[in-house]
Formats: C-alpha cells, structure tokens, sequence
C-alpha cells in the first residue's frame, strides 16, 4: 500500500473517532439536560401531592373532625404506599444478562484492521468514491 493511501486512511479514521467523541458529548450534555427535568418534574409532583393532601385535609376536617380527618389521610397515603410497595414487587423484570461487549477496538465502533484490510481489498472502488466525495464537497453548488 502506497504511504499516502495509508495516511489517508489513518486520517479518516481519526476524524471518525473524533466525530463519536464529539457525538458523546452532545448525548452526555442532553441526558444531563433531561436528568435535570426530570428532577424538577418530581420536585413539582412532590409538592402537588403535599397540596392534595392538606386540601383532602382541610376538607375532610368539618365532617370528620380534628381527629378522623389525619387518619383519613394517613389511610389513603397508607393505601398508595401499599400499592406503590405490590407494583414494584410484581413488576416485571428487566432481562437478567447484561448486553454482550463489543468487540471494537476504536471508540468510533470501527474496528481499524479490518476496516484497513477491506480497503486494501477494495482500493480502486475506495478511490474512486474518495474522488467523487472530494468533487461533491468541493463543488460550489451543494
């Protein structure tokens, strides 16, 4: 293999590596965007729930009085608790083995010997994509 293919080739594959790098650290940015949402979801469905349950309170005080209404509460929150406690329980499991590694040696995925083998075995139709590639990116009218 002529020195230049193989740089070219070496080149390529780095600037893959470096897109993946670039890739993770955008998917990494939007899970801590989304992990943040979340939080404040739940922060927002906690407080709900205390506001339910002092309205259920309030309400439930006039007939109930100063004594029933908090065990009516704590019944329905003792009920909910319960069912929250039987779902996860029986819920069903998540498969037990976990995803096989991959066997790529490139944070791109790629795995660099054999994607130089298949180029050494198939260098006229690399060229030649390589060329109208470099025509199409080089083209003014895109």
């Amino acid at each position: 293999m002529p020195p230049l293919l193989g740089e070219l080739i070496r080149l390529a594959v780095a600037s893959a590596e470096n897109a993946a790098v670039r890739e993770a650290r955008r998917s990494r940015a939007r899970i801590e965007y989304a992990a943040a949402l979340i939080a404040a979801a739940s922060f927002c469905a906690i407080v709900a729930s205390g506001c339910a349950i002092a309205a259920l309170w309030i309400a439930l005080m006039p007939y109930y009085g100063p004594a029933g209404a908090p065990l009516i509460v704590s019944g329905v929150l003792f009920v909910i608790c319960a069912g929250l406690g039987l779902l996860l329980r029986y819920r069903r499991p998540a498969s037990e083995a976990p995803p096989e590694p991959s066997a790529v040696s490139s944070p791109a995925g790629l795995d660099t010997a054999a994607a130089l083998q298949l180029l050494k075995d198939h260098k006229v139709p690399v060229l030649i994509g390589a060329l109208l590639v470099g025509w199409a990116a080089g083209s003014p009218r895109r």
